[in-house]
């Protein structure tokens, strides 16, 4: 089966979501700061809110897609 390029966006859109809520989990987590250490846990901290703008900008276009079908 042949998949359209919106069911590939929605499926990125639900992988990326996955992932993201497996990261703020561990940010959360209790001693992750002192596991990781102060730098990475910036480091992860920026990559998290890119993962959010990465998926907001996801959201826009699939819905945008949607109403275009």
């Amino acid at each position: 089966m042949k998949t359209t390029f919106l069911e590939r966006l929605i499926e990125e859109q639900s992988q990326l979501q996955e992932k993201i809520e497996k990261l703020k989990t561990a940010l959360a987590s209790e001693g992750f700061v002192e596991k990781v250490g102060v730098y990475q846990f910036k480091l992860l901290s920026l990559q998290y809110n890119a993962m959010e703008t990465y998926k907001e900008v996801l959201d826009l276009r699939i819905e945008d897609l949607k109403t275009k079908q």
